[in-house]
């Protein structure tokens, strides 16, 4: 029994030092240069809280950071590319969102998409509350001049994974500049490594106050 005792004490710690490390990495590694674009499958994304105000500089025409304050959402922004398999990227850090560098810029003509994290292991993600969202709730992307888009949602769909690609650029009808927002929901598959269900909240540009 005190063998066992010992064991589970040293596999407690063990997990508390894991855990430290996924949320307390170096800046530089939790906020990767702004001209990386991630093309690999990101398999235990960093968790290392990201503050707002923290160094982050983008070129002026590149988007920077969204804040959605109806669900209490804010991060910077990460180019994100098209894995080997031909899926659309995730961010490094669950704290940011990411743009697909291939499509439009967010609020350009078109349908660009940004997608983030649900959670990870110890905490919520960037789009934790996103299926929350109501329509009509008004959002802003900040580009690297300091400019300001500005965002009214449309449309809240869930669709089941193996749907959710066909759907990622989907186009309102009579909305030129529309921007995606792409998370998962549903539950967990662990024999997948994902979640069963994908979130797609569609939302259209509106005038820049």
């Amino acid at each position: 029994m005190v063998g066992l005792g010992v064991a589970l004490a040293g596999y407690a710690t063990w997990g508390v030092i894991v855990r430290y490390q996924a949320t307390h990495a170096p800046i530089t590694q939790a906020l990767p240069p702004a001209a990386q674009t991630v093309t690999q499958a990101v398999g235990r994304p960093d968790e290392t809280p990201i503050k707002p105000g923290t160094s982050y500089q983008v070129p002026a025409d590149q988007p920077r950071q969204i804040t959605m304050p109806t669900i209490g959402a804010q991060g910077y922004i990460q180019r994100v590319g098209q894995l080997p398999d031909g899926a659309i990227a995730v961010p490094t850090n669950t704290y940011l969102a990411g743009w697909y560098v291939d499509g439009p810029k967010p609020g350009d003509e078109g349908v660009a998409v940004l997608d983030g994290h649900l959670q990870g292991s110890y905490g919520p993600g960037i789009f934790t509350k996103l299926s929350q969202i109501a329509p009509g709730a008004e959002f802003t992307i900040e580009y690297g001049d300091g400019s300001r888009r500005h965002f009214r949602t449309k449309t809240i769909t869930t669709y089941v994974l193996a749907e959710a690609s066909r759907h990622l650029f989907d186009r309102l009808p009579g909305v030129s500049n529309q921007i995606n927002l792409v998370t998962c929901a549903g539950d967990f598959d662990r024999g997948q490594g994902t979640y069963k269900e994908r979130v797609i909240v569609a939302a259209e540009r509106i005038m820049d106050l």
